[in-house]
């Protein structure tokens, strides 16, 4: 009796081993899969993002319309480009090896809520969202990570230091910048640059030489007797279509204007017939200059050496080709 209860004991047991086996190699019973991406959200759902850093400083960048712009800054446009290249790169982030379960490693690690190195703050069109915290750095290029509400801290191939915190790095700096074919004349301190006659009546598409500058011809009036040269008015044109800023002037930018020094303004008409009026402002003990245009209400800062360059290449003496003299002797 007793070794007949063995068998069936064995048996049994035989049986259970074969029934788990069945349902584990099938994946019925397997365990769920390890998280492969930091993050599982859909890139085109996200309307919202909010940057922040150690000290408060942060950013916020908001879509509307499938434009994504700036809305604590009037909404200034961003750049497009970047923040697609920065939710590519969060979306792609794959997690590492998990370094720590215990939330007692958070503030060690920089990846706690009151402590950390970057918060990524992620808003889908839904109202559902997903913050990050990124920590310190195990190595190059790398960072500790934790999703809020999660113990849990891997490392990842994402450097915090790659999330800029400021608005001015993520503004669109191109936004008044124009294309120098559709130029018909610039106007500034009493000199009249215009696209010759035949010029104007050609078709947009100007061809370009191996020097790089357009075979276009511009006259100018107002030089004092000296010829205009064809080259500098061509690098000249290229300067002022070339109106790139640095960054949305502060009030402390803006209360340093020098008001000793009269503005450079310069009227720029287009062949569309609409005009556009750029004013330059000297910023007092510095080399950098402030833009206020018509294009957009604002006060912006420029590029110290391309605001510097413009003005130069404003003067007389450089439309008249006297630079390009001095370079010859």
């Amino acid at each position: 009796m007793n070794k007949t209860i063995k068998i069936l004991i064995i048996i049994l047991g035989l049986q259970l081993f074969i029934t788990a086996w069945f349902f584990y190699t099938s994946g019925l019973i397997s365990p769920p899969a390890e998280k492969q991406l930091l993050l599982e959200i859909t890139k085109k759902d996200i309307r919202k993002i909010t940057l922040t850093g150690p000290g408060k400083k942060q950013v916020t960048l908001e879509k509307i319309d499938d434009i994504w712009g700036l809305p604590d800054n009037d909404n200034f446009p961003a750049n497009q480009a970047q923040i697609n290249q920065l939710l590519d790169r969060l979306l792609e982030t794959k997690l590492g090896s998990k370094i720590s379960k215990q939330s007692t490693s958070h503030d060690r690690l920089r990846v706690s809520e009151s402590g950390f190195e970057r918060k990524v703050s992620l808003v889908t069109e839904d109202d559902n969202s997903e913050v990050i915290y990124f920590g310190s750095a195990p190595s190059l290029r790398q960072s500790h990570a934790r999703l809020l509400d999660e113990v849990e801290v891997y490392v990842v191939k994402f450097s915090a230091n790659d999330i800029d915190i400021q608005s001015n790095d993520w503004i669109n700096k191109d936004i008044f910048t124009l294309n120098s074919q559709n130029i018909e004349s610039v106007s500034f301190e009493k000199i009249v640059l215009s696209r010759s006659a035949l010029d104007s009546k050609s078709s947009d598409s100007e061809i370009e030489t191996s020097s790089g500058a357009s075979d276009v011809t511009w006259n100018a009036d107002g030089l004092k007797n000296k010829k205009l040269s064809n080259n500098a008015a061509i690098d000249f044109i290229k300067k002022i279509a070339d109106m790139k800023i640095n960054g949305i002037a502060t009030k402390q930018d803006i209360e340093k204007i020098d008001n000793s020094s009269k503005p450079k303004k310069f009227v720029v008409s287009m062949k569309n017939s609409t005009k556009i009026i750029y004013e330059l402002f000297k910023v007092k003990g510095e080399e950098d200059y402030l833009l206020i245009t018509s294009q957009r209400k604002g006060t912006y800062r420029l590029p110290p050496l391309s605001s510097k360059d413009l003005i130069a290449s404003s003067s007389i003496s450089f439309l008249a080709g006297e630079s390009e003299k001095n370079l010859d002797d």
